[in-house]
């Protein structure tokens, strides 16, 4: 500081020197040619400038140079800074002494006058200090309304100052108020942290104002949205320093706009929905957008049917030059006014239902339609405009009107052909009683001898329990003969007697089942299905030389008539036997029975090697009354039969396909109730 006040006096009195050298530049080259008595005259200017605007300093400094410079360049002798002539030697000191005065003079009046302008700027700063208190008052309490936290990033630590209401901002307990930047970070939802740091950086980098909404994660999970309002403070030479700033809570405002965003997008697609469905139904749609129906757009379709160029109004109610005048309304004969039309009246508040107008063109053509209006009301419950749809009837009316003249003749020829198909009728009765008793006659052959091959299929499971029943008779004789017979020997030979007896009662029990019908559905296992079947005829495969394999994955369930099943089974075993026996070439005779589960689904397929079913009968095979084996062999109902008890009786499917060396029918059938 000492050094500035030496350095800033040398100016002054430098300037001082200026001054008293321009005054003797004036009075040595202008004023002395002209003769003037009083050199020193020239100088008070100096003097006075200097004492005025460069202080005490400024003035002894000018009034000492000036009073040399005068001794030096005007008072006899010139040159020369001895002055010999005593007026002259008073004269220079009267100018020293006013010099002196003027410099005081001066520097006593920049004392009152920088005392006045100091005791102003302290009032003006007293002033200033008591506004700025005031408006630190309202700041806060405007920032606790808006609940607003504010905020101060000192760029060179790298801590950031946090106000309480900050911390109620992020939902944490009041700080010290300084912490680091990355605490604050932290808080910042993971999503949003990255953007909300490169967005700082770039104001820190080469911007002024940073503005930004993100989100935070307080301490109890849940998550908010905040917006961000700063601007950075810079060096002289545009270094960052601090940014101070305000966050604010616009979770509600965030949530506000995401759901007028979201009903802004539903009206727009209810709105494009509703154009689109007007373009896109049949009908003849209007909508009238005021109660006069001056304003009304239609559909697509409407102004197709009302020949309305584009840029005309579809009302016929439109002010004068925008409706296109190219139709009129009639009603019973009589001409509509605009005001009589469906959709006006509905715009008035009135509904209106199932109304028949016909609409006549320009060139003489016409159209019949139908239609209803209703009102559109406000929020006041006042009409405001209406819609109305409306149907084209004219080749229905058309239509109509030739039916009715189709009717009577109809009328007369219904008479003529009544008698004639009534005579018919009785003629196809009796012919279709005729034939119903010829199928339920076939139907009972096929039972019969179905009925028959039981019965030879039980007299063969019965033959080796009867001729073992023999030989225990045989030998009980000759065991009592030899002395052997005991209540032991006696006791084993009835246990194996009884035992054969059951063996064979089941066997009846299996036959009564089988041909006994199923009055309802219900659930069963395949393999039960398939052994009650095997039961009956497994034997005499087993004699001709026939194998039988059971491959039953999981034995799923089946959900339908297990006779009906047994039946079909039976029946597709008989249909394979049959194959075998009429290729005697064939060595190894295999049939094969398969069970699993297939999409909700219980599948069952038999296949056989019996070499398949030959091409050009492949398509009939499923029809009723088709056979390859003799009359006294086959009815043709085995496969017709099975195909219809498994798809309309059980809901099922019944295919079959080729395979090498044979064919594989395929039965699905549902594995439980329908829900």
């Amino acid at each position: 500081m000492e050094k500035l006040t030496i350095t800033s006096r040398l100016l002054r009195m430098v300037t001082s020197a200026l001054l008293v050298f321009l005054a003797t530049v004036v009075g040595v080259k202008l004023l002395q040619p002209l003769g003037l008595r009083h050199p020193l005259l020239i100088y008070y200017p100096a003097v006075a400038v200097s004492a005025i605007y460069l202080g005490l300093e400024g003035g002894l400094t000018a009034t000492l140079l000036s009073a040399l410079s005068a001794a030096y360049f005007s008072i006899e002798p010139r040159s020369n800074f001895a002055i010999r002539d005593f007026e002259e030697q008073l004269y220079v000191a009267v100018f020293v002494l006013e010099g002196c005065i003027i410099s005081y003079a001066a520097y006593k009046m920049r004392r009152a006058e920088t005392a006045e302008a100091q005791i102003k700027i302290a009032k003006e700063r007293t002033l200033a200090a008591e506004r700025l208190e005031e408006s630190e008052i309202r700041l806060r309490l405007a920032l606790e309304g808006a609940k607003m936290g504010m905020w101060t990033l000192d760029v060179t630590s790298n801590q950031c100052e946090l106000s309480d209401q900050e911390y109620d901002l992020l939902g944490d307990t009041k700080g010290g108020g300084l912490e680091p930047v990355d605490a604050f970070f932290e808080r910042v939802h993971p999503d949003d942290r990255e953007e909300f740091k490169r967005l700082l950086s770039e104001v820190l980098d080469h911007g002024d104002n940073f503005s930004h909404e993100f989100r935070i994660v307080r301490p109890d999970g849940e998550i908010r949205w905040l917006a961000a309002r700063a601007r950075l403070s810079r060096s002289r030479k545009g270094k960052p320093i601090r940014m101070h700033g305000v966050n604010y809570d616009v979770t509600s405002q965030r949530r506000f706009e995401e759901q007028l965003r979201h009903s802004e997008n539903e009206a727009r697609a209810r709105a494009n929905e509703l154009a689109v469905l007007m373009d896109t139904v049949p009908a003849i749609t209007f909508i009238a957008h005021d109660p006069e129906c001056r304003d009304m757009s239609g559909s697509r379709k409407s102004r197709e049917m009302l020949r309305v160029p584009e840029g005309k109004s579809v009302s016929a109610s439109a002010p004068e030059g925008e409706f296109a005048n190219s139709f009129h309304g009639f009603k019973d004969g009589r001409e509509l006014s605009p005001e009589e039309l469906p959709v006006q009246m509905a715009a008035r508040g009135q509904e209106v239902h199932d109304y028949e107008l016909t609409l006549v063109f320009n060139d003489g053509t016409s159209c019949e339609v139908i239609g209803n209006a209703v009102p559109l009301f406000d929020g006041a419950g006042k009409a405001r405009g209406a819609i109305g749809a409306f149907l084209d009837i004219t080749e229905q009316k058309r239509i109509q009107r030739e039916l009715e003249k189709v009717r009577d003749e109809l009328d007369k020829r219904v008479k003529e052909r009544t008698a004639e198909l009534r005579q018919a009728l009785e003629t196809l009765q009796r012919e279709t009683e005729e034939r119903i008793e010829s199928v339920n006659l076939l139907i009972h052959q096929s039972r019969l001898a179905a009925m028959g091959e039981m019965i030879g299929y039980i007299a063969h499971q019965w033959r080796q329990p009867l001729n073992i029943m023999g030989l225990i008779v045989q030998e009980m004789p000759m065991v009592y003969g030899g002395g052997e017979f005991t209540e032991e020997y006696l006791k084993a030979q009835m246990d194996k007697a009884r035992q054969l007896v059951m063996h064979m009662s089941a066997t009846i029990d299996d036959f009564r089942d089988f041909f006994k019908p199923s009055k309802e559905k219900e659930v069963f296992k395949a393999g039960e299905m398939i052994r009650k079947t095997l039961a009956l005829i497994e034997g005499v495969l087993k004699t001709q030389q026939i194998t039988v394999h059971a491959d039953q994955s999981g034995d799923p369930d089946i959900y339908g008539y297990i006779g009906e099943c047994c039946q079909v089974l039976l029946s597709l075993l008989v249909n394979s036997r049959d194959a075998f026996l009429a290729r005697e070439e064939i060595a190894n005779r295999a049939i094969t029975i398969r069970t699993f589960s297939e999409d909700g689904k219980t599948v069952l397929t038999i296949s056989d090697n019996a070499g398949g079913i030959p091409e050009e009968i492949r398509d009939k095979i499923f029809d009723a009354y088709f056979t390859t084996k003799p009359p006294e062999k086959g009815t043709g109902l085995g496969l017709s039969l099975a195909r219809k008890i498994i798809e309309k009786r059980m809901n099922g499917r019944f295919t079959f396909r080729d395979i090498v060396d044979g064919a594989e029918f395929r039965i699905e059938i549902d594995s439980k109730p329908a829900a």
